[in-house]
């Protein structure tokens, strides 16, 4: 098993809903994949509880990624996260590249920001 590529996800791959809408592709990703707008956490969510309550909750379960509604269902190909809070946006992005006093790293040829590889970010 192997991460969506970023332009997969871009695509808006989408499947049928059943209602005869459809349903915009949602990735199961990695969460060490994903980038943080801030530099630290706050230890507590927005509705007062605790983040160390939720890390506490979280379980793991089997990943079956074939259709398991086929006779003989597949085995599990890798562990999943269950986490007792709602899924976060992520966004692919290529940042500026910034030096450690914060400035923005120019091309000398062109004078243009220089953009770091793509990744994902949230801003949740």
């Amino acid at each position: 098993w192997s991460p969506p590529r970023l332009t997969d996800v871009a695509n808006g791959d989408a499947a049928p809903n059943g209602t005869g809408g459809a349903v915009a592709l949602c990735p199961v990703l990695n969460p060490l994949a994903i980038r943080f707008s801030q530099a630290r956490i706050n230890p507590m969510f927005s509705d007062g509880s605790a983040f160390e309550f939720a890390v506490a909750a979280c379980r793991r379960a089997p990943l079956v990624l074939a259709d398991s509604s086929q006779e003989g269902s597949a085995p599990p190909e890798g562990t999943l996260l269950e986490a007792p809070f709602p899924p976060i946006e992520v966004v692919a992005w290529r940042p500026k590249l910034r030096t450690a006093d914060g400035v923005a790293v120019k091309d000398p040829a062109t004078g243009a920001p220089v953009r770091g590889e793509e990744r994902w970010f949230t801003f949740d």
